[in-house]
């Protein structure tokens, strides 16, 4: 057992000190100052504009996100495994055909979103009444927010972590950070429409920076080194992958939508700090699998079984521990935190502990989702994700009519268990072997 229990160390130390761990913390460093500039950003607008103003331009920002993954079409998530395999089998213009494919089936879904959103403006129903004028702007965003998306999972593809996050991620809040002090320092007031339409305009500069880098990468690409055969993409597949896409903006956008819809604009305002903090709780896993993902369809495409339980089992252990101490840290200065965003908004500090009860549990099941996409299983790991939002949903209907921001936040995590519980098991049975932090101390 001493042997095997070296064995196991020096291998998670080799494992530690490799390209997805130096991939990973570069990932960190930038999630955490993409995060941290939001957070000024959004902490700045709500200040400005009030629970109520802010509630709005949320709503607008959530429909318009959800559009925005509409229109990807799955392509943003299925770009990460197809870019890392056709790079590794030599199939460059096989790749390049992938790329202008999705490229222009997003520009034209999205288009297609946008002129549905003002026409749905232009209604001028009753049920929307209170946020037609922030959706009318946000409308304008969402082939924005399609094509940041896009490009960030062709680079992350081949495998460059930092360029594929800095424009979303750094850019474009450094700029709405920025732009929201001006305003504050000049004494200007500040509306949802105008919020909103300064927030389009950080995104066009986002787009501009990632898509040069996109085509420098594809400039600088030699040519096929092996034969190829290009064909269409399996439509089945990229429907797998479309569905996951839709399924978790749904469930990142849907507490938003339903306080707005079934309780008050300034409720869904209120809550919008938790939105803005759950991020952060996840930080360590997200970050790792920014270079975790294309690792794992290489090795699963290259029959390393064994080299994959091996990176999984480090990925889970330090992953688990990193959200512990980021959810709990997070949780007990919550009322310092919130107070940054004004003094109606301290009183959502106790749904902190609630959704990051829920963000633990989804850190120690471990990369389930990922596993499961990048190795051809996202089919499977579509149906567990729509079980999560149809009981976080559920949850939400019966609790947010009574007891608002609470029944989000309970809402919240309901569906986190429920669809990682399904996932877990899913992955025992397609993978071979347990993922979790359970599985990963006892190397099962």
């Amino acid at each position: 057992m001493t042997g095997q229990g070296n064995s196991l160390l020096r291998r998670g130390v080799k494992l530690a000190s490799g390209p997805i761990a130096r991939a990973s913390m570069t990932s960190v460093i930038i999630r955490v100052a993409g995060l941290a500039l939001t957070f000024i950003a959004m902490a700045l607008a709500a200040r400005m504009l009030g629970a109520n103003g802010y509630g709005q331009a949320s709503f607008a920002l959530s429909v318009a996100q959800i559009c925005a993954t509409l229109a990807l079409l799955g392509y943003n998530s299925m770009a990460i495994r197809e870019v890392a395999r056709r790079l590794k089998a030599g199939q460059i213009e096989s790749l390049r055909q992938f790329a202008r494919k999705a490229i222009v089936a997003v520009l034209v879904s999205s288009a297609f979103l946008s002129v549905a959103i003002v026409a749905l403006v232009a209604i001028n129903s009753d049920a929307i009444a209170d946020y037609q004028a922030a959706l009318l702007p946000a409308a304008f965003s969402i082939p924005l927010l399609a094509a940041i998306q896009l490009f960030r999972g062709i680079t992350q593809g081949f495998g460059q972590t930092s360029n594929a996050q800095w424009p979303g991620d750094i850019v474009r809040p450094a700029i709405l950070a920025i732009a929201m002090l001006v305003l504050i320092l000049t004494g200007q007031t500040l509306l949802p429409p105008t919020f909103l339409t300064i927030y389009t305009m950080t995104a066009l500069v986002a787009v501009g920076i990632g898509g040069f880098i996109v085509s420098r990468i594809f400039r600088n690409l030699a040519p096929s080194r092996s034969p190829e055969s290009v064909g269409c993409q399996r439509g089945r597949e990229n429907l797998s992958f479309f569905g996951l896409a839709l399924v978790t903006v749904l469930f990142a956008e849907f507490a938003t939508l339903m306080l707005g819809l079934f309780a008050t604009a300034k409720e869904a305002g209120i809550f919008q700090p938790i939105v803005r903090l759950t991020p952060l709780m996840t930080i360590p896993v997200q970050a790792a699998a920014m270079r975790f993902s294309p690792r794992v369809a290489e090795l699963w495409e290259g029959g390393e079984q064994d080299r994959l339980r091996a990176v999984t089992r480090v990925f889970t252990i330090t992953t688990s521990l990193l959200t512990i101490m980021v959810a709990l840290g997070i949780a007990i200065l919550g009322p310092w935190i919130l107070a940054a965003f004004g003094p109606e908004f301290i009183s959502a500090a106790p749904l902190i502990w609630i959704v990051a009860a829920g963000q633990i549990f989804n850190a120690l099941c471990g990369p389930i989702g990922h596993l499961l996409t990048m190795t051809g299983h996202a089919r499977a790991a579509l149906h567990c994700q729509l079980l999560g939002l149809c009981a976080a949903v559920t949850t939400g209907l019966w609790l947010i009519p009574s007891i608002g921001t609470l029944g989000a936040a309970f809402a919240v995590t309901a569906g986190i268990v429920v669809w990682n519980s399904a996932l877990l098991l899913v992955a025992r049975k397609k993978l071979g072997f347990n993922p979790s932090i359970i599985g990963a101390l006892i190397n099962r």
